[in-house]
């Protein structure tokens, strides 16, 4: 049966028929539209998310590097010193090992040197700490170009520098390189108008020779520097298995010392200050003596350096303040002298601590301020005139005497009698010794009587040993004599035996 044709069909549905195909025609073209309109979309999309891609990748690698950058600095500041730009502690500490390391993987010597400024401080005293910091970059330059090529300088801290000497043959090798450094250190530093100038003191150490570790090659080489600075400074010491015995010794002394100044062991002996007038003592001077466990007794040219380089000056000046002060109190009250003399390291005011220190002993002593006298030398001066002269005022002003010390060493002891508040001055015994056999010994003296009588403060001699020179002495002016023609200083019972059958005659005293 054939198919309908149009013609067959009623209008409405043929009319109905052409509006579905047009629809779907429409709809298919607006599909088609909408498909190409998501297509280009979704490519656009894609480019820009292409682009955004290539460029976080971009932005990656760029802050991986800027990290990189950042680590490599982060670890060069970590091992570079600030001010001279030289490897520091922790690097050199680093590099030291590598030396090490490689000595074991190829039998390559190197030594190290260890390198201390000599009085860099007073650099930063008098000019500042610009001028100061300027002067360490100048000594790091000077070291700097005094080495080989393949050596390695450090700046340890503060005015302390460090070279490790790689690849050496010999002792020799090192001093060539030391003496180098030296040499260059005496060229000055042209800083603001002023000349800067300080020499070095160095030492050093071999490895493997002297030492088979790190530990013990700094520490070997820091005791070698330790010779030399104690040797005057201005020298190179290279180390010998005989000083480490000494810093055996030493470090055992400084245990000991340590104890003693802990346990009261090293304890007040007292010598009489004697009046020219009556001839009776007026004063004792305080003086250290360690008793040791065996009954022995050493004097304090044995012990005090070391007591100062340990920073135990203050323990002791507070220990032997506090006892002589107790043991002194029925002597002041009974009138059997008038004051106690204590001497006081310089290191005690560079600490700043003296006048609290003074002041709580006797407070818990009961001690009168009047009764003591405290007895500073020209050392104690040179550090800050000014400070210690506001010091020095602040314990007058409570009744303590002040009484300089060793005076005629110096060069410029007269014009401290201007600025500070001195009630006694004490000659030194260069001048008292000689004071018979020389008349320029004896000028002195009686010019110094002329100052002390304007100033109106005592004059006293110390190291009166014979009967010619205490009449000198009283002759020239002195009011007060001290040696050992009038006694040598004895432990307080022997002293306080001594001073309760005093007669007028002072050469009884001995």
């Amino acid at each position: 049966m054939d198919a309908p044709s149009s013609k067959d069909l009623p209008n409405d549905l043929i009319h109905r028929l052409e509006r579905r195909a047009e629809r779907e025609r429409n709809a298919r073209i607006a599909a088609e539209k909408l498909l190409e309109q998501k297509s280009r979309e979704l490519y656009l999309a894609n480019q820009q998310l292409k682009s955004l891609a290539a460029g976080l990748e971009e932005r990656v690698e760029e802050r991986t590097r800027e990290l990189v950058d950042a680590r490599e600095q982060a670890v060069k500041l970590a091992e570079r010193d600030y001010l001279t730009g030289l490897a520091n502690r922790t690097c050199f500490v680093r590099l030291l090992c590598e030396a090490i390391d490689r000595w074991h993987d190829g039998n390559s010597k190197f030594a190290l040197l260890l390198i201390d400024l000599d009085r860099f401080k007073e650099i930063n005293d008098t000019v500042g700490h610009d001028a100061g910091d300027a002067f360490l970059q100048h000594a790091a330059a000077h070291i700097k170009k005094s080495v080989r090529g393949h050596d390695v300088v450090a700046r340890l801290g503060g005015d302390e520098f460090a070279v490790i000497c790689n690849y050496v043959e010999s002792a020799r090798d090192v001093e060539c390189v030391a003496e180098r450094i030296m040499g260059e250190f005496e060229k000055p530093l042209h800083y603001r108008n002023r000349i800067l100038s300080a020499s070095c003191s160095i030492g050093f150490a071999v490895f493997p020779d002297d030492a088979g570790n790190v530990t013990d090659l700094q520490r070997f080489a820091d005791i070698a520097l330790y010779r030399s600075k104690a040797g005057g400074r201005a020298a190179f010491t290279a180390f010998s298995p005989t000083m480490n015995e000494e810093v055996r010794r030493r470090q055992t002394l400084e245990h000991a010392l340590r104890t003693a100044v802990r346990d009261g062991s090293i304890e007040p002996w007292y010598q009489p200050i004697m009046e020219v007038l009556t001839g009776a003592p007026v004063a004792a001077e305080v003086l250290a003596r360690w008793r040791l466990p065996d009954g022995s007794v050493l004097q304090p040219a044995s012990f005090m350096n070391v007591l100062e380089e340990c920073g135990l000056m203050r323990d002791l000046f507070r220990g032997i303040l506090r006892t002589s002060c107790t043991t002194a109190c029925p002597w002041i009250e009974q009138g059997r002298i008038e004051y106690l003399s204590v001497n006081v390291s310089p290191s005690q005011f560079k600490i700043g601590s003296l006048v609290q220190d003074v002041e709580s002993i006797l407070a818990e002593t009961g001690f009168p301020y009047r009764a003591l006298q405290l007895e500073i030398t020209e050392d104690a001066l040179l550090s800050d005139l000014k400070t210690i002269g506001t010091l020095l005022e602040d314990l007058t002003t409570r009744g303590v005497r002040i009484a300089l010390d060793d005076f005629g060493s110096g060069y410029s002891s007269i014009g401290y009698l201007r600025h500070l508040p001195i009630h006694a001055i004490k000659l030194d015994r260069s001048l008292t010794c000689d004071v018979v056999s020389d008349s320029r010994a004896r000028a002195i003296v009686s010019a110094i009587n002329e100052i002390a009588k304007a100033l109106g403060v005592g004059l006293l001699a110390e190291g009166v040993e014979t009967e010619a020179q205490a009449l000198m002495l009283g002759r020239a002016g002195c009011s007060y004599l001290q040696g050992f023609l009038f006694g040598r200083p004895a432990a307080a019972a022997e002293f306080e035996r001594r001073i309760s059958v005093s007669s007028a005659r002072a050469a009884q005293w001995g």
